[in-house]
Formats: structure tokens, sequence, C-alpha cells
């Protein structure tokens, strides 16, 4: 995945692009302005499916904890092959968007589709967004952008 914050947090200009594994991505607490994640989609690999879907679990907790407030998680996954592969259910766009709900609850995250109401990103979520190879497979987008809960006093 490609993770990216400002050079320097007292500049607005400049951005560090970083490739970061899940693992590192665990460790990074409310440091990153965007993550975009191509998870594995299930083809061509000897990958268990379980273990698969717990990977993507781990990684959907841990980006929405390596966000700072307001950052943008960005997911780009399978939406139909063309080729007859299959491609296990939790890696399709409904699934994902489910599991983004529980992981946001359980880490105390809001989220945000900005195409549905983030003002100035209107021009580029105006509407859903797909890459599609017609030999291959036809991919979709999720965009979020996360929100971190007020802290409750205890």
């Amino acid at each position: 995945m490609i993770v990216a914050r400002p050079l320097d947090d007292d500049v607005d200009e400049g951005v560090a692009l970083m490739e970061r594994s899940a693992d590192e991505l665990a460790e990074a607490e409310n440091r990153y302005d965007v993550i975009i994640g191509d998870p594995p989609y299930g083809f061509n690999t000897l990958e268990e499916t379980e273990s698969l879907a717990r990977l993507y679990r781990g990684f959907i907790e841990s980006a929405l904890v390596a966000l700072r407030d307001g950052g943008d998680l960005i997911l780009c996954l399978p939406e139909r092959s063309h080729s007859g592969r299959y491609s296990p259910a939790f890696t399709h766009r409904e699934l994902v968007i489910h599991e983004l709900f529980l992981g946001a609850g359980k880490v105390g995250r809001d989220l945000i589709f900005p195409r549905d109401g983030v003002r100035g990103r209107e021009e580029l979520h105006g509407r859903e967004y797909y890459w599609e190879s017609p030999k291959a497979l036809r991919r979709s987008v999720v965009h979020v952008q996360v929100r971190h809960q007020p802290r409750q006093a205890g």
C-alpha cells in the first residue's frame, strides 16, 4: 500500500509518499493523511481464503487507526472478472464497506464517503468510479474519509 503525510507538519506544501506493509501500518497510530491500498484479490495465491480474510480485516483496522483525523482511505477492489476467475466475497465492495463500518466502530472512528458530503471534493467524487480491462477484470474504488470520534470522559 502507499501512504502519504506532509513532509513537515508545519508546512502545507509537499508530500512524502512511502510504501508500507500492513505490519508497519499497525504500529503507526494517527500518522498518515492518505492510505491507498490495492489488496490481493485472491487470484494467483497459495494463501488460504480464511487467512486472506483475516488480512483484509486486520488491514482495515490498522489503516483506520493509522489515519489522522480527516485522512482518506482509498481501496481498489475487484468488481467483476471477465476471465472466469473467482474472487472471494470478502474482497468485493459491499463486504469491504461493511468491514469498514465494523472496524470504524471498533477503533473509535467515523466514516464519511466524500462524494456524499465533503465540501471541496465534489469534482473528484461526483460518482462512483471504476477502471476496467475488458479481457481481465473490472475494479471498483472505495474512498472514505476517516474522522476520529471524541474520547469519552472516564
